[in-house]
């Protein structure tokens, strides 16, 4: 796919086409986007302006998912966009990343100028599914 990039909004509006029913997560700090109850599954969705072979997740992210994936029995996928392409990870089929501190603003989503260490790690994308739009 060639693509000037996503907005989580417009990645979830091309998602319906492959998950009909999808839905956005009732609360603004919900631990992830959207949810598809025919596939009891939810997602994380992240759209990235540059592409890379490895694409960043949170630890916080991570364990939060793995949380609710144990204690509700949902399917987790981390969905995330570049201007190359979509990729979707199950987590529950990847193995854990390897674990580092990393300084990054602390929020992307508001413009902060803050900077904070986080912990995060990368899952490749040769290990997930290539979703391809029409």
């Amino acid at each position: 796919m060639t693509s000037t990039g996503f907005t989580e909004k417009s990645l979830f509006k091309k998602l319906k086409d492959y998950f009909p029913d999808l839905e956005k997560a009732e609360g603004t700090f919900d631990s992830f986007d959207c949810y598809t109850e025919t596939h009891k599954t939810i997602i994380e969705l992240k759209c990235r302006g540059s592409h890379y072979p490895e694409l960043l997740i949170e630890k916080v992210k991570w364990d939060k998912l793995a949380e609710i994936r144990a204690s509700q029995g949902l399917g987790t996928l981390y969905i995330c966009s570049t201007p190359i392409g979509v990729w979707a990870w199950n987590l529950e089929a990847v193995n854990e990343p390897e674990w580092s501190e990393k300084r990054l603003p602390k929020s992307t989503e508001f413009g902060s100028v803050e900077w904070i260490t986080k912990i995060v790690g990368y899952l490749h994308i040769d290990k997930a599914q290539p979703i391809q739009f029409e």
